[in-house]
């Protein structure tokens, strides 16, 4: 059973390597971008396929490990495991209109050459953060966490320039600081759980031994926790390198970065809100999330309507939604169950909203708001993807988004937090205009009386949006009921309900 989950993180790995070593061989490298595009999508329906088994079928190993392992998937961490492989397998598929435009556009300039590591790096990546999601043990979670820098790094220097050799240093130094300080909530919780037999670094172990932690060290552990792995979630003011990040690494990457890396470092935070979920510290955790939640929103207010380029809009975006969980993980109870559904419905809508800024750049040569016009005429798909993932990522009904702030929201009214409720609704209203007015700009403004030429759009470029759009707005209809367990499971191993 152990064998199936690792293999999740040793498959991407392997097919790697085999990118790698076809490109070693001459008479097949001069057909590198085909075996490219077989090898992202091949490797990204097998790891989706190898997920789904964990939860179907006679071979289930889902919830099925032993006490003291490594690697395993629980309720918590398989929901994040499926958000990863349906991600991943959309950027895969848009990676093949990526590399077809990528190789037209080395032919035309002559003196570039292939960027052979841009597939090999994606499925370490994918193999990385799959590492992250299915460690059940502390230390070995911070270890698949600092690879994910590694294996990230090439993708945001991905164009080489230098925008985006300035953006790969400050990511690289950013979050080497942030990981050494969860390093340190790593040494801290070894001391904490000293008194606990046998618990080591054991997610399970500590979490039933919780009642023994030392209050003073566990107390270090999570801070440290919080604010190392919440550099790497972009939760603010440790969020400094991710605009930066989303803004350079070519589409596809810059989904995963959104949709996948972020939530992976959030769940390194939840594997240590679970541990304490049932001890008397657990109120101090959540006014530390409370607080970081409303910074992360305050600074995303502000940057949203400043940010001219579509994607760094789109980067603090993501800081407001990494703010929305932190909110509803410090608000407990209900709350709790609409942040698991929130993760899995605004990673769906970061994920099409950044693929479907890929079209514009491919289309206009920019994603920079003032440049772009006419949107419908030009790459009227596109732009409808464009309205209408903005209306879901904002939380307009009938998408699901809407349901999960609204849960969280009458979370804080029951609770009487008015004051986090003005607040919350203030910075959300401001979100919502300085998004939606760059958006119905790019799509519906018209240009200076130029002849508008229409873009050819692949199907692969806008196939893998439609089909998260039109999921938000199923799951903002009903909740399949295997899922909606699943999301319940979760929020039960979180202490909510």
């Amino acid at each position: 059973m152990i064998l199936s989950e690792s293999m999740l993180i040793a498959m991407p790995a392997l097919f790697a390597a085999l990118s790698i070593g076809l490109k070693a061989i001459r008479a097949v490298s001069a057909k590198a971008p085909f075996f490219d595009k077989t090898i992202i999508v091949a490797a990204a329906v097998t790891h989706l396929v190898m997920t789904l088994l964990l939860s179907y079928g006679p071979s289930m190993t889902y919830g099925q490990h032993a006490p003291d392992a490594l690697i395993g998937a629980d309720a918590l961490n398989y929901l994040f495991l499926l958000i990863l492989s349906t991600l991943f397998l959309a950027s895969a598929l848009y990676s093949t209109v990526f590399i077809a435009e990528m190789t037209v556009l080395i032919r035309e300039a002559h003196d570039e050459k292939y960027n052979h590591w841009y597939v090999p790096t994606m499925l370490f990546t994918l193999s990385t953060l799959s590492g992250v999601i299915l460690s059940r043990n502390l230390g070995l979670m911070w270890v698949f966490i600092e690879a994910t820098t590694l294996s990230t790094a090439p993708l945001i220097l991905h164009h080489k320039g230098k925008e985006s050799l300035e953006a790969v240093w400050k990511y690289l130094f950013i979050c080497s600081v942030g990981i050494a300080l969860a390093f340190i909530g790593v040494l801290a919780m070894t001391e904490a759980g000293r008194s606990i037999k046998d618990a080591g670094l054991n997610v399970d172990a500590l979490s039933a031994g919780a009642a023994n932690i030392s209050p003073l060290w566990g107390g270090i552990a999570f801070v440290f926790a919080l604010v190392g792995f919440g550099t790497k979630m972009g939760l603010a003011p440790m969020h400094t390198w991710l605009p930066d990040a989303h803004s350079q690494a070519p589409s596809p990457a810059s989904a995963m970065f959104s949709g996948a890396l972020t939530i992976s470092a959030f769940l390194c935070i939840l594997r240590y809100y679970q541990i304490f979920s049932s001890t008397p510290m657990i109120g101090f955790i959540r006014q530390l999330m409370l607080i970081l939640g409303l910074v992360s929103l305050f600074v995303s207010a502000v940057y949203v309507i400043r940010a001219g380029n579509f994607k760094r809009k789109l980067a603090y975006s993501t800081i407001e939604h990494m703010g929305i969980l932190a909110i509803g993980m410090g608000l407990g109870g209900g709350a709790v169950y609409a942040v698991m559904l929130h993760t899995l419905c605004s990673s769906l809508a970061k994920h099409s909203l950044f693929l479907t800024s890929g079209n514009f750049l491919h289309a206009y040569g920019t994603v920079n708001v003032k440049d772009i016009r006419g949107g419908v005429d030009r790459v009227p798909q596109s732009a409808w993807l464009l309205v209408t993932g903005t209306l879901a990522l904002l939380g307009f009904p009938p998408w699901a988004i809407f349901i999960t702030e609204f849960s969280m929201l009458r979370q804080m009214v029951t609770d009487g937090r008015w004051f986090i409720l003005s607040v919350v609704a203030l910075f959300l209203t401001v979100i919502i205009y300085g998004f939606a007015a760059a958006v119905m700009r790019m799509a519906f403004s018209k240009g200076q009386g130029e002849p508008v030429q229409k873009h050819h759009e692949p199907i692969l470029s806008t196939l893998p949006q439609w089909t998260f759009i039109a999921a938000l707005a199923a799951l903002g209809i009903h909740i399949p009921q295997r899922l909606n367990t699943l999301l319940h499971q979760a929020a039960a191993a979180l202490g909510g309900n």
